[in-house]
């Protein structure tokens, strides 16, 4: 049992906190160029995690935004793709208009 908890606490010891998926952040300096200046306000060197912090509520900042921008753009193709469905519509019946026209000139 001894052995097990030696085990244990070696695997626990060696285990880096890091090991799951990496999330690609703004570079340092454009972080300092593109953030606010409630988020700028804390330094690398005086709080890492703070910082970190930072960085990750930038990114998401920015990533709501693009969906917005995305969702806004989705809403305009969908309006686009309508009004060309009616004008198409539109553009159908006159050809059937214009047979008709035809065969009532016709003497």
């Amino acid at each position: 049992e001894k052995n097990h908890f030696l085990r244990e606490i070696t695997h626990l010891r060696d285990f880096r906190q890091d090991a799951g998926p990496r999330i690609e952040l703004l570079p340092e300096s454009e972080f300092a160029a593109a953030a606010p200046e409630e988020l700028r306000g804390t330094s690398k060197a005086a709080d890492p995690h703070q910082f970190h912090l930072n960085r990750l509520e930038l990114e998401r900042r920015q990533r709501e935004s693009l969906c917005g921008e995305r969702d806004a753009r989705a809403a305009e193709r969908t309006a686009a793709a309508e009004r060309n469905a009616e004008k198409r519509a539109f553009l159908e019946g006159l050809q059937a208009q214009l047979a008709s026209l035809t065969t009532l000139s016709l003497p």
